[in-house]
């Protein structure tokens, strides 16, 4: 399996993992050096938590992903990474179109 096919098939996972990963990153970083004394912690990180868990909730019940979404952006030629000639990758150079990124689209989803 290709890198960019592991990507479309795992993307939500990847997604989780990656913000999930980040959350404890940055909650151990806070915990051995807190920037404020005394904000509160023992309130603030319950109150977060909870808004994570209902924005989770929130973006399962809509019926598409973040790579749903930049697949159809690129398969229409949408957004500024599509028009500028930044990326180098597989669509972008030669094309006569512009800077199509193709770095996390799979051919078969054009």
């Amino acid at each position: 399996m290709s890198f960019q096919n592991y990507i479309v098939a795992n993307g939500e996972l990847l997604q989780y993992i990656a913000f999930f990963g980040a959350l404890v990153l940055m909650g151990g970083l806070e915990a051995a050096a807190p920037a404020r004394r005394g904000a509160g912690r023992k309130r603030r990180w319950p109150v977060n938590g909870g808004l994570t868990v209902l924005n989770i909730v929130a973006l399962g019940a809509l019926p598409i992903t973040a790579l749903g979404a930049a697949a159809w952006a690129a398969s229409r030629d949408f957004g500024l990474i599509n028009q500028v000639d930044w990326f180098i990758g597989e669509g972008s150079r030669g094309n006569g179109r512009g800077g199509r990124c193709s770095c996390l689209v799979s051919p078969g989803v054009r």
